[in-house]
């Protein structure tokens, strides 16, 4: 996390968000705790995404966001996620960008697991004031 906060000049300390309620959350937060109680590297900042911070549901997040990310003031994605592909099912692309602008809020059967993350991304940011 350390290298990808270098590599994207972030003005602050990484932080890995996690959405402390269901397994995986709690999953993620155990190892976290492991890694900061040895000696091997760097602690983790893992926070927990409060509950009442995010909307319930991906399309009201997108709506709640939209403003922030359409205009490309206050969000942007590095040229790195950009440029990125990867090869996944057969499929050669960029899955965030393909993802991203691919989105409609009435496509229930599509792929919406990475505008979930950018979108809980940007939420957090503006309850943290950041933006």
């Amino acid at each position: 996390m350390q290298e990808l906060s270098i590599e994207s000049r972030a003005l602050a300390n990484a932080e890995l968000w996690v959405e402390g309620a269901d397994s995986f959350g709690q999953d993620v937060i155990a190892l976290a705790w492991e890694h900061a109680n040895d000696s091997s590297g760097t602690p983790l900042n893992v926070c927990v995404i409060e509950k009442d911070i995010l909307a319930p549901a991906v399309d009201q997040r997108a709506a709640e966001v939209k403003t922030k990310a359409n205009g490309g003031k206050w969000v942007k994605l590095a040229r790195s996620a950009y440029a990125q592909q990867s090869t996944f099912r057969s499929n050669t692309t960029n899955h965030l960008v393909a993802q991203l602008f691919g989105y409609r809020p009435e496509a229930r059967d599509t792929a919406q697991e990475l505008v979930n993350a950018f979108c809980t991304g940007i939420a957090i940011s503006i309850e943290r004031n950041h933006i």
